[in-house]
């Protein structure tokens, strides 16, 4: 069984009028990660990036090493929100 201890660094809620509720993202500390892997990013909902887009967007970039990069890699995403397809990450 693997284990991972993670800590809440930072935590965004994104606004649009895209859809009627909050979408949350949050930068982890992976505490027993590898320093280049050190920071990571999660978000609350997934979407599909235009309508002919085959699926529902799911981002493999989601560490860095610093909060700043993992943080930008967040912000990003989140710029990019699209009510298309919205999908709960049940992960988050």
């Amino acid at each position: 069984m693997t284990t991972r201890v993670s800590r809440v660094v930072q935590e965004y809620v994104l606004w649009t009028d895209a859809v009627q509720y909050g979408i949350r993202g949050r930068i982890v500390e992976h505490l027993d990660a590898d320093p280049k892997e050190r920071f990571g990013w999660e978000v609350s909902h997934h979407f599909k990036p235009s309508a002919s887009a085959f699926g529902v967007y799911r981002p493999s970039a989601v560490t860095g090493a610093t909060v700043e990069e993992a943080t930008g890699q967040l912000m990003a995403y989140l710029r990019g929100f699209q009510n298309i397809n919205v999908e709960p990450n049940s992960r988050y």
